[in-house]
């Protein structure tokens, strides 16, 4: 779907707070919940861990157990560096508890409590982000969804900061391959949070 849409369909009541607060997004690494730290850094030692957390722009702080906890605060939306538009670019929708299919939620409720959730996000302050704002914001997503059947042979340009993307269920087997091409540094990432849209949109 086009995100510069999805910008401008949400009610503003909605929007306004993510403009002015970003997004911080948090994420615990476990065993049973969520995937072990080493596995997604790729490496056991914890200075390694700790320097892509640098250079990613993550806060990191390890517990007493040995777990990992790290904290990124992002902008929610994006001006693209061609077309000057503005994009409502984050992943609030795929870390809100509120967002998992019911089953999902219940058992990660049930198992943890809130600051151990395997993600989660809030407002760039530390502020919850009220259900019925995320089920507004899944609203607009919703209406501007476009769903094509994949080919064998198919191949799909995105642009990340204009279009969100992904996939419904399937059943069967199926192999796709994936190459990124650009991406933010985070001194770009620092730049960019710094000219932010005008409430108003």
């Amino acid at each position: 779907m086009d995100s510069r849409e999805v910008y401008k369909r949400l009610p503003q009541e909605v929007r306004d707070p993510f403009l002015r607060k970003g997004v911080m997004y948090v994420r615990n690494y476990g065993e049973t919940l969520g995937l072990p730290w080493n596995k997604v850094f790729g490496s056991d030692r914890r200075q390694v861990v700790e320097e892509k957390c640098r250079r990613s722009g993550l806060r990191y702080e390890w517990r007493p157990d040995g777990s990992l906890r790290t904290v990124a605060v992002r902008p929610a939306a994006w001006r693209s560096p061609e077309t000057q538009q503005w994009s409502w670019c984050n992943q609030a929708q795929h870390w809100h508890i509120s967002c998992l299919d019911p089953v999902t939620r219940a058992y990660i409720t049930g198992e943890t409590e809130e600051a151990r959730y395997p993600r989660m996000c809030y407002y760039g302050d530390g502020t919850s982000i009220p259900d019925s704002v995320m089920q507004a914001i899944l609203d607009v997503y919703a209406e501007l969804e476009v769903v094509f059947p994949w080919e064998k042979g198919d191949l799909l340009l995105v642009d990340n900061l204009l279009t969100a993307h992904g996939r419904n269920a399937y059943s069967g087997e199926r192999k796709l391959f994936v190459v990124l091409g650009d991406t933010f540094s985070p001194e770009e990432l620092a730049a960019e949070r710094q000219q932010r849209p005008e409430m108003t949109g």
